[in-house]
């Protein structure tokens, strides 16, 4: 039997990175992620823009296999929210 997070570690986790800068955005976003969609760290970084549609994820995972990965409307708006603060971000450096 594996250890899990309960809820209520969880929940800390997401709301450890509720800071309105864009690491904190960022972080926010990565556990979301793991949490809403249960994708591997590989899949996570392979995630470009052009995968990411209104109501789920394309993700290129193991066995060199696509998959769908729905995500709930908070992830939605988080990645929304990560996307505009990524673009400000960058642009001001």
């Amino acid at each position: 039997m594996i250890d899990t997070f309960s809820d209520k570690q969880v929940k800390e986790l997401i709301r450890y990175y509720n800071k309105s800068d864009y690491l904190g955005v960022r972080n926010k976003l990565i556990v979301m992620l793991f949490v809403d969609t249960g994708i591997r760290c590989t899949e996570l970084r392979q995630i470009k823009t052009d995968f990411v549609f209104d109501n789920y994820i394309k993700l290129h995972g193991k066995g060199n296999k696509w998959r769908v990965v729905l995500i709930s409307s908070y992830l939605q708006e988080q990645l929304l929210k990560y996307d505009r603060m990524k673009n400000t971000y960058f642009t001001s450096r």
